[in-house]
């Protein structure tokens, strides 16, 4: 409004009216009041009202969000002159869009850990994200409505809604019923990939395990499309297959494990397997097997496992090192012509066997201890049926129980070692070593508790225990 149009308003009020200025904001979200007297003499004021005032505010477009107080403030006190913020508006609070927290990271860059003098652990790299079963992965938060608003006009202001993200999609979790949480059902890798969630108990890596990638820990499966190197240790709880070869690395798998392309441990290369062991070739390793090893050559190595080893191939040679098995061996040939020290083993160990009597006779021990427990507590009810009272809280009977619940408890779990070992021993009876080409000098056979070294070389023969004049010794027994 214009000078000149305020002062025509003013001078278009009747002498007695009340003078109500109002300023709007120009984006109408805050209004502006102040009054004038009347251009009387004081006493023939009248006094004005709340109701003059939202009178005049209407008059003037102002309907929403008065400032009730300050109004009133100003018609108890009759206060003229004073400028007030009469009335304001709303803003509208849009809504937030729905968001999800990833408790992983989902674009992890593979940087090493840094030690604590400041030098760099390359074998610790960080190359994706490992979970276990039962874990929040993630939690979505839902879009919120928002707020609306309005002017001091009485006009609405509509606020903006929140997007709601859809669900996400993929395998190896479950969602809760709100569809807020997901939770991983499963141990091993999660990763986000393509807006699709996922959480799988195998791992594939597309090159080697070196400096570039550190150590690889999983629970699950691992397969390396290429090299391990010297140094670096790759740990499943599933099954390890390289494509390529393997230095001297660190190999544990709670199942199998196959090197496509051989081992060359260095005398530092160490396998521990859960299942059974494949590979091209085997030198300089460490290997312990529950399961077989299958092999074209062991070279130097210290083999053992509890099931077989087979060595085949055009060479098919054990040469060096200690290799043995429980249930027996296959090779085309062990040793060497050039008479290089060479040990094989198969058959149940004298301390398997000595560990199994041991175990025989504490079971016995412990059967003869709990029989006298039982007498004791037999006793006892004997008592109570004669009529002497022995309350249940009595120390010498909770003393008597437990001493019994305990026995019970190591005597339960010592049979089931014992029972182990025995089955350990049965597979092992019938052992025997198969050789389809040679045997050389230098070699030394062990089956069960005998020993045979090898004077002359012998082609195509099967070595096992037999019975002789002279008790138990080891036979060599051609495979014609």
């Amino acid at each position: 409004m214009s000078e000149t149009d305020e002062n025509k308003e003013i001078t278009e009020l009747k002498e007695s009216e009340l003078d109500v200025r109002v300023d709007i904001s120009e984006d109408k979200l805050q209004a502006t009041l102040k009054i004038f007297p009347p251009k009387v003499k004081m006493e023939e004021r009248e006094p004005f009202t709340y109701e003059d005032l939202t009178f005049a505010l209407a008059q003037k477009g102002v309907v929403a969000g008065l400032n009730k107080e300050e109004l009133e403030r100003l018609v108890a006190g009759q206060i003229y002159y004073e400028e007030i913020v009469c009335a304001t508006g709303k803003e509208a609070k849009d809504g937030i869009d729905g968001v999800f927290d990833y408790k992983f990271d989902v674009s992890p860059k593979g940087k090493p850990k840094i030690l604590e003098d400041g030098s760099v652990d390359y074998r610790s790299m960080h190359t994706f994200e490992k979970v276990v079963a039962g874990q929040e992965i993630v939690v979505y938060t839902p879009a919120t409505k928002g707020e609306d608003g309005y002017l001091v006009t009485g006009l609405p202001l509509k606020a903006k809604i929140g997007k709601t993200l859809p669900v996400l999609r993929g395998k190896g979790f479950t969602l809760s019923d709100d569809n807020r949480v997901y939770t991983a059902s499963l141990d091993g890798k999660v990763e986000l990939r393509d807006g699709k969630l996922s959480v799988t108990n195998f791992v594939e890596v597309d090159g080697d395990i070196d400096v570039a990638t550190g150590n690889l820990v999983f629970n699950g499966d691992i397969c390396i499309l290429g090299n391990v190197a010297t140094g670096f240790i790759v740990n499943a709880t599933g099954c390890i297959t390289i494509n390529g070869y393997a230095e001297g690395a660190t190999l544990i798998a709670g199942k199998d494990v196959v090197i496509k392309g051989g081992m060359n441990g260095g005398g530092k290369g160490m396998i521990k397997a859960g299942g059974s062991v494949e590979g091209k070739f085997f030198e300089l390793t460490q290997i312990r097997a529950v399961g077989y090893v299958k092999a074209n050559n062991i070279l130097n190595c210290d083999v053992e496992t509890l099931d077989v080893i087979e060595v085949a191939g055009k060479l098919g040679s054990i040469v060096g090192g200690r290799t043995y098995a429980l249930q027996g061996m296959t090779a085309s040939s062990i040793g060497k012509e050039s008479e290089i020290p060479t040990q094989v083993e198969v058959g149940p160990r004298k301390e398997l066997l000595m560990e199994c009597k041991r175990l025989r006779e504490e079971i016995g021990k412990m059967d003869t201890e709990l029989e006298a427990l039982r007498k004791v507590e037999k006793a006892l009810k004997q008592l109570e049926k004669a009529g002497n009272q022995i309350l249940a809280s009595d120390p010498r009977k909770i003393k008597l129980m437990r001493s019994k619940i305990l026995k019970s408890m190591e005597l339960d779990e010592t049979k089931r070692k014992f029972h182990a070992m025995e089955e350990e021993i049965q597979r092992g009876e019938k052992a025997e070593i198969v050789v389809t080409k040679g045997v050389y000098p230098g070699v030394k056979v062990t089956i069960g508790q005998n020993h045979l070294a090898i004077k002359d070389a012998v082609a195509d023969v099967t070595l096992r225990s037999r019975k002789g004049e002279n008790g138990v010794n080891i036979g060599i027994f051609s495979n014609e």
